[in-house]
């Protein structure tokens, strides 16, 4: 009987070194990477024989070239490995509520979506934003309240997480690997990352990704840092160090990303 094959399509770029991923754990055949330095990172790191790892783009990319934008801005921050998420069952309802209210995540992120400088800056370029949560964050979407008509709070049955990105002209993250679908389609992208030692120390360590030099737009500390890059984004557009970092970082920019991981996966079937 022939041996099956096993094929590892991520949901998402690799940026740091995820025990569970390396060969000895997955034993994959085929690991697609869909960037360029993410590639170098694998196989270098990840324990795989050279041949099992390739860049050939996520299939998925394909349908990031076929896109209509709005007059909107996402802001899709991760979860913490520190807060009760949707998969933890370690605490009842009630405690989790309270150790989100109290949470440095909840309150940084309620207090922006109230804030009167965006609000106003919103409002003076007629534009939207959509606060999504990650999925698990999504139980405490209720606890987002916001005065603006012009911020709406997303719940996750609502939206499609794709259409979102593809549909907004700015992305406010922190940690989150959907900056790279932002990235490779060449929009720029902001980092909020407020609680930047907590979360290297408690939720992943480092990998090969430095913000500064390979990140597709600035990294922010604080609200008012925030709100001045929105603005200045919405006044001037890209600056030109981030367009050259899209193009490094992901010099496959086609519609064959699924012509080649179908070759490559019929190649080794």
């Amino acid at each position: 009987m022939k041996k099956k094959k096993k094929i590892f399509i991520q949901h998402g770029i690799t940026k740091e070194l995820i025990p569970s991923l390396m060969y000895e754990n997955t034993k994959a055949d085929l690991f697609v990477c869909g960037a360029k330095p993410e590639y170098e990172f694998v196989k270098s790191e990840f324990g795989y024989p050279e041949e099992n790892v390739k860049y050939l783009g996520f299939a998925r990319f394909d349908n990031l070239h076929n896109r209509q934008e709005k007059n909107q801005i996402l802001v899709m921050p991760t979860w913490r490995k520190w807060i009760p998420s949707m998969t933890w069952a370690q605490y009842n309802d009630e405690e989790c509520r309270q150790i989100f209210l109290n949470s440095e995540y909840y309150k940084t992120f309620n207090n922006f979506i109230n804030n009167d400088e965006l609000i106003n800056l919103l409002e003076e370029n007629n534009m939207e934003l959509i606060f999504y949560p990650h999925f698990e964050m999504q139980r405490y979407i209720d606890l987002f309240k916001s005065k603006s008509n012009k911020i709406v709070i997303a719940r996750k049955d609502d939206y499609d997480v794709q259409t979102l990105l593809k549909e907004s002209k700015i992305l406010i993250t922190d940690y989150s690997s959907v900056a790279f679908d932002f990235g490779y389609m060449r929009k720029p992208v902001i980092y909020y990352q407020f609680d930047e030692d907590k979360y290297y120390d408690s939720h992943y360590k480092k990998g090969y990704y430095d913000y500064n030099i390979h990140g597709f737009g600035p990294k922010i500390k604080n609200k008012d840092e925030l709100i001045n890059n929105i603005d200045n984004i919405m006044m001037e557009g890209i600056d030109n160090k981030y367009s050259d970092r899209y193009t490094k970082f992901f010099p496959l920019y086609n519609l064959e990303n699924c012509k080649r991981n179908y070759e490559e996966i019929k190649q080794i079937g």
